[in-house]
Formats: C-alpha cells, structure tokens, sequence
C-alpha cells in the first residue's frame, strides 16, 4: 500500500508546473500541451504521451501528445472508434495495454499501433464532479511496461488536472486539489485492495478481476471505487 501523504508530496512539484498555466486564461490547449508533457515526463517507462479532453459524446475538445507516434497512435482512435483512451473515458476507469502483440479488446487499434512500434498503452481518466471530461495516456515501446506504481501516479496526475481544470480560478482551489489527490489515491487502493480480494475469493487474474468490477460498475452506474468498496466490505464480512 502507498503512503497517501508521501504521494500527495512526491507529485507538489511536478503539478506546480502545469498549475500556473491552468489558472490563467489559456486556452484549453495549452493546458492539455503541457499535461501530456507533465504525463511522460512522471511515468519514467513512457516514451510519449497524450491529453485529451472531451464532450458529452466522447468527441474530442482539445488534446495535445508530445511526439509523432503518440499523435499518430491517439488519432487512430477516433478513426477507428476504439482504443484504450475512449475505453478510459467511456467506463471512467483505468485502462492498461500490456502488449499490443497479445491484447485482443481492441483488435484493429491494437494491431496499427504496433505498426507503430507501441507496445504497451496507460490511459487514466479525467474525472471531475463525477463526470469524465478527459483522459490521459502514456505509451511505450516495450511490453508491460508500466506497474502499479505508474497507474498510481497517472491516476494522481489525471485528478489533480481535473481538478485544476474545474475549479481552477475559484480560491478554493489549492484546498481541493490536495484533496483530490488524496481521494484518488484512496480510491485507486480500494480498487486494488478489491481486485485482489476477487483474485482470491474466485482464483482467477488481475484483468478477470478487474473486468467483474468494470461490469458490475457499468450495470449498476456506480463509480468503480464505490464499487470496490463493496465488494471489500461483502467479502470482508464473509470472510472471504
């Protein structure tokens, strides 16, 4: 388990480098520019990454990468209308690619990608008053190359420019991205704690486990971190 204030601290200075430019009056992409910066250069493994935000439908705003493969990999998405970053935004949940070779949830994507030499693909969410507005991905030439530790740092990252980007120009704002921040990492160990538990009670994989909550929070509309505590609390209280 991570160190909630430890976390919080590891990652003031790196937000204080996007922070100016979103509570000015930028244009939204220029704060999305330097988020895609902020992402490759916190997740040590990626090799490039991209920001996007997004409608009600899905349909991109403003979104910015920070090479000519990630610009590449993130338009074909939305040509090909799949991919783990709408995926992220669609479920509002993280979305991890461990090898583009192997990984059959997005079989055209996937397959381009890898023409691209990607091989493995982080997407976390942009969340901000329970509505997703945004996604943020990394990507890498080696396979499984990202851990739980860079899902935890993404995840981090995402809330805290969901943050900046929603109440940015209210005095509150420091307040609250320092509680963001906290909640998200709150919820991404209840996630994990959940998964684990799944993986225990029913002896099957992490991405088993992880889709029965994705399910469960796609029927039920809860968020995926309510979820989770649910279930820890079922399987806590039957012993497991």
């Amino acid at each position: 388990m991570y160190n909630v204030d430890a976390s919080v601290d590891e990652l003031t200075t790196v937000i204080a480098r996007m922070r100016g430019m979103l509570v000015s009056d930028e244009v939204a992409a220029a704060a999305v520019e330097q988020l895609a910066r902020v992402a490759r250069d916190l997740v040590e493994s990626a090799v490039g990454a991209g920001a996007s935000l997004m409608d009600e439908a899905g349909k991109r705003v403003s979104t910015a990468t920070t090479d000519r493969v990630a610009t590449m990999a993130d338009s074909l998405q939305y040509e090909l209308r799949q991919g783990p970053c709408l995926s992220t935004w669609a479920t509002s949940s993280v979305q991890r690619l461990d090898d583009t070779e192997a990984d059959q949830r997005w079989p055209e994507w996937s397959a381009a990608a890898r023409d691209l030499g990607i091989r493995s693909v982080l997407s976390a969410p942009m969340v901000f008053r329970g509505e997703c507005i945004g996604a943020l991905k990394v990507y890498s030439t080696s396979p499984s190359a990202f851990n739980l530790e860079d899902e935890h740092r993404l995840v981090l990252l995402s809330a805290a420019a969901a943050t900046l980007l929603g109440i940015a120009a209210t005095p509150e704002a420091p307040q609250q991205l320092t509680q963001a921040l906290t909640e998200a990492l709150a919820d991404r160990q209840a996630i994990d704690s959940a998964t684990g538990m799944l993986m225990e009670r029913h002896q099957i994989d992490r991405d088993a486990a992880r889709y029965q909550l994705m399910g469960e929070s796609r029927r039920s509309g809860e968020r995926l971190a309510d979820v989770a505590r649910g279930v820890i609390g079922v399987l806590s209280g039957s012993g497991r």
